[in-house]
């Protein structure tokens, strides 16, 4: 029960909880939401309060490839080099921000 977002990793050390490894994946995540997608901080509060497991993904593994397929689906190529602000990036963002359980998809099996 206390493997949650925000218990695991707090007070005694316990080699069943999750530690460091999801707060560098927290991390990494908020960076990339910022950073690549433009998401604003007020977004992802928002995000990790009514998507709490979203934020133990792995950026790398789980959540860049269904980016990246998102820009391939619009049309934009494989490619995931747009400018933060161009109008690519701003129609990911929306079906990101809008419908942010995609990102828990595996792009092989699901989509």
């Amino acid at each position: 029960l206390i493997r949650g977002v925000g218990y695991a990793g707090r007070g005694v050390k316990d080699t069943n909880a999750v530690g460091d490894d999801e707060t560098n994946n927290i991390a990494a995540l908020e960076d990339y939401l910022k950073q690549e997608l433009n998401i604003s901080p007020p977004a992802i509060a928002k995000l990790k309060k009514n998507h709490p497991t979203l934020f133990q993904l792995s950026p790398n593994d789980k959540v860049k490839p269904v980016v990246k397929y998102l820009y391939s689906l619009l049309g934009y190529g494989d490619t995931m080099m747009a400018a933060p602000q161009s109008k690519k990036t701003k129609k990911v963002t929306k079906i990101v921000t809008n419908h942010p359980m995609l990102l828990q998809l595996d792009v092989a099996a699901n989509l």
